[in-house]
């Protein structure tokens, strides 16, 4: 498996400049795991369950942080296959 974090902008704060990544845009951190091959985006914060992300999050642009770089995704939406799905953009800084 492989496990990134996602700085997020919660949805009450309203919607990040998605020109290029600021700190101070960002408010919460989730991680996005990968297993076999599937995606799933997990809040451990979360008290009803880490693997639910909260209504404030779900839907939330996120800045990836990966070691081969970084991009900008939208976390949200119930996938049968996996925990959640994914919408990714890829920037080129």
């Amino acid at each position: 498996f492989r496990s990134d974090p996602v700085l997020i902008r919660t949805l009450n704060l309203g919607r990040i400049e998605n020109m290029y990544p600021e700190f101070h845009q960002f408010n919460h951190v989730i991680a996005k795991v990968e297993i076999d091959g599937k995606s799933f985006y997990l809040d451990a914060s979360n008290n009803g369950s880490f693997d639910k992300l909260p209504d404030n999050v779900n839907g939330a642009t996120g800045w990836l942080v990966k070691k081969e770089g970084a991009n900008f995704v939208v976390a949200g939406g119930k996938d049968e296959n996996a925990g959640t799905s994914e919408t990714e953009t890829r920037y080129k800084l």
